[in-house]
């Protein structure tokens, strides 16, 4: 191991880049800092691939800093060690900052490109078999879509482990198209977890409409919010609109399993009997609602409906 010395940024390489998931808030925490006082901590890197170039083991956020900054030359120091060795050492100088898909890619990189057995590994990352092993099974059981997401910072680590890994599991091309919805929007843990638990819940028809459109499945959730200042009436109301809407999406999940067939005749009657009154009254709703919405306050609202003896 030499001591630290300065490189050129041109002559870097980064084979092992693709292991570690990017931050960007702390990225860009990492920019201000260096161009306010430069580079504090050294890059760690190793012989390249060619004479004269060298691959960079730990130090990818700061080296992206250096070339948004424009910097030619960067502090590093040099190990005299292979690509393996380098990798596990600098993991056990770091243990901790590693979460556990850097942790899978790790594992994975040592036990598929430098064949290594996965009880020489433990050893070497100081941790036990049956850790490398579960960490192995995180990203052999991700798609690799949904993986380069979670490096590129537009899925969180925490959620692909906890929702999209468990979604795979039961259907890899249903947890391909969400995570691709993913990576369009902001959405936050929660949110992700709302998804996954509703498309788990529910038949494939309903997880599959789910997926196509998350954020306004999501939207449909939403129960108004704020400081309002309501009298009891109109709590009232909101609250019996929120039970209408919670028993929508009930509906939506659980009518595709149990609507009767057509062939069984005098159950079919009834839930289509049902669904048409149903949608009458909705009908009337909607009608009432966009008539008061025009309306000044206190108007009557709109038409009444017929009755009817449900």
């Amino acid at each position: 191991m030499e001591g630290t010395r300065t490189v050129n940024v041109a002559d870097l390489e980064e084979p092992y880049e693709g292991m570690r998931v990017r931050q960007v808030r702390s990225e860009a925490r990492l920019l201000v800092s260096m161009q306010e006082a430069g580079q504090k901590t050294p890059l760690i890197v190793i012989a390249g691939s060619v004479a004269g170039r060298h691959a960079v083991v730990d130090g990818h956020k700061r080296l992206r800093a250096l070339r948004k900054l424009k910097c030619d030359a960067a502090q590093a120091v040099v190990w005299n060690v292979s690509g393996e060795e380098a990798l596990a050492q600098a993991y056990r100088l770091q243990d901790g900052s590693w979460n556990a898909l850097e942790e899978g890619a790790l594992v994975e990189e040592l036990h598929r490109g430098a064949k290594w057995n996965l009880r020489k590994i433990a050893e070497e990352l100081e941790r036990t078999v049956g850790w490398a092993s579960r960490r192995l099974g995180l990203v052999e059981g991700l798609p690799e879509s949904v993986l380069e997401a979670v490096r590129q910072g537009k899925i969180g680590v925490y959620s692909a482990v906890n929702y999209l890994l468990p979604l795979t599991r039961g259907n890899r091309a249903l947890a391909e198209r969400l995570a691709g919805k993913l990576k369009e929007g902001m959405f936050t843990t929660r949110q992700i977890r709302l998804i996954y638990e509703h498309c788990v819940r529910g038949p494939a028809a309903v997880a599959e409409r789910i997926v196509q459109d998350p954020a306004m499945f999501l939207k449909a959730l939403e129960i108004p919010k704020g400081d309002v200042c309501l009298s009891d009436p109109q709590n009232h109301c909101l609250e019996r609109l929120n039970v209408m809407g919670k028993a929508a999406l009930s509906l939506v999940r659980d009518l595709p399993e149990i609507w009767p067939a057509p062939s069984d005749a005098l159950v079919h009657s009834v839930f289509t009997t049902t669904w048409r009154r149903c949608r009458e009254r909705l009908t009337y709703l909607e009608k009432t609602v966009t008539l008061q919405e025009g309306l000044p306050a206190g108007s009557v609202a709109g038409p009444r409906p017929e009755t009817t003896h449900a």
